[in-house]
């Protein structure tokens, strides 16, 4: 009888552990948030949102530069014509880092071979010129469980991978009928050929396979991919998504967001070089969960606004208040060490 109560007792108290276990388990992730938050752990709380959100960034096609070759002149035409609406000319990702000499663009670009940098194209002029291509970008956010440290992983393995041969178009002529069904030919290893939307679609799609992107790499091209990654269903499992990740936040957090968005889209370039990383961080998480929010409830028109706006901030945080950061981090560290030079024996 002894042995039989020993016997129950044991079973009982795994039964509790179980339990125990179960309810932990049960715990969504905006509720480990909030016990975190109440607890003063703040960072927490930021590191476990933040890094499920990376960026695709896409530029609308508009009229070719007059400055560019014949070649380069057609070849953006056709690339406009045979796609669908939205035509796209160009894509590329923005990977966040907690490091500010970490970029956070990843692109390739004609001529050109894969790379983590914003020198594309003479940077600030080519990305913020409203009379080249600054009216022209528009952002869409990607979600992902630890999606920042996974696809900056994926994309070092890309780095270097070059444009695809002019032999073959580049390659854009698998990635419209009737030659895409021959996409699945193309090699999606790394540093096998790829022209911008294959590069992006292949590192999503390997960095984060959870993210079903149906079709082979090739298969894309601008415009297809940047519809792929906007489809309304994709969308409203972002907004699940970011209901889960939400923190009640304070009236001062609220008004600090407004007023990054503020500086981030309207501001001079003196005012966002003096926001905050995380002012600046604020700032696009704002207008990424307006993007969201635009973006399931069928307004195409606000849908294109956001997504400008969201670029907008992107660009203006990374190529103005990060290259600032990392000037002055620069700057310092000289003044450090020619002070270091200068202490006598």
């Amino acid at each position: 009888m002894d042995v039989r109560l020993d016997e129950v007792n044991h079973h009982t108290q795994n039964a509790h552990a179980r339990s125990e276990i179960h309810f932990c388990a049960r715990f969504e992730q905006n509720q480990w948030a909030r016990i975190y938050a109440l607890n003063g752990s703040k960072q927490l709380v930021e590191e476990s949102s933040t890094n499920q959100v990376v960026y695709v960034l896409a530029l609308e096609g508009d009229a070719p530069d007059p400055k560019w070759r014949w070649w380069e002149q057609a070849l953006d035409t056709i690339v406009q014509t045979v796609q669908p609406a939205p035509a796209m000319t160009h894509i590329e990702l923005v990977v966040p880092s907690s490091r500010d000499a970490d970029d956070v663009h990843f692109a390739t670009y004609l001529g050109k071979h894969a790379n983590w940098t914003s020198e594309f194209g003479d940077c600030l002029d080519f990305y913020l010129n409203p009379n080249r291509n600054g009216r022209s970008w528009r952002a869409v956010p990607v979600m992902a469980h630890g999606a920042l440290s996974r696809l900056r992983k994926e994309c070092n393995l890309h780095v270097h991978t070059p444009y695809g041969s002019a032999y073959r178009l580049f390659d854009y002529p698998f990635s419209v009928p009737p030659l895409r069904s021959l996409a699945w030919a193309l090699s999606d290893e790394p540093n096998s050929n790829a022209h911008c939307a294959s590069l992006v679609a292949r590192c999503l799609k390997r960095g984060l396979p959870e993210l079903y992107i149906p079709e082979p790499s090739a298969w894309y091209g601008p415009s297809t991919l940047f519809l792929e990654l906007t489809r309304q269903t994709r969308l409203e499992s972002y907004r699940e998504r970011m209901k889960e990740m939400d923190t009640l936040k304070s009236l001062p957090e609220s008004e600090e967001a407004a007023q990054a968005v503020d500086t981030l889209l309207r501001g001079s370039d003196d005012s966002v070089r003096a926001l905050s990383a995380a002012e600046c961080r604020s700032g696009v998480d704002h207008l990424c969960s307006k993007c969201v929010t635009a973006s399931t409830i069928s307004d195409v028109t606000m849908e294109r606004i956001v997504q400008k706006q969201l670029a907008m901030a992107l660009l203006r945080s990374s190529l103005i208040a990060r290259a600032h950061r990392v000037a002055a981090a620069a700057e310092a560290e000289e003044e450090a060490e020619t002070a270091d030079e200068n202490i006598p024996n």
